[in-house]
């Protein structure tokens, strides 16, 4: 359901930015978001790292990339440092 449910929305995002002629798209760096400032593993306790943990982290930005390469609209990942 969760593939289905990326896939759905991906095709969504693209058909509006085709639409409106949007031609990039930034999406957050989260590499190393698992992590504290150490670079050691986060522990947020027995929920939260099962949630952290089974985040599909990059397979979202995997499948928006691919639609949107069809569409000739550019994914540029961008670092989400000092943003709210």
């Amino acid at each position: 359901r969760r593939t289905h449910f990326f896939h759905s929305l991906a095709k969504h995002i693209i058909q509006r930015c085709v639409e409106n002629g949007v031609c990039r798209i930034n999406v957050g760096d989260l590499e190393g978001v698992r992590e504290d400032e150490h670079g050691e593993s986060k522990n947020w306790g027995k929920h939260g790292n099962l949630d952290l943990h089974g985040w599909a982290f990059d397979r979202f930005t995997k499948i928006l990339t691919y639609k949107a390469k069809v569409e000739g609209i550019e994914v540029v990942e961008v670092s989400e440092r000092d943003t709210s």
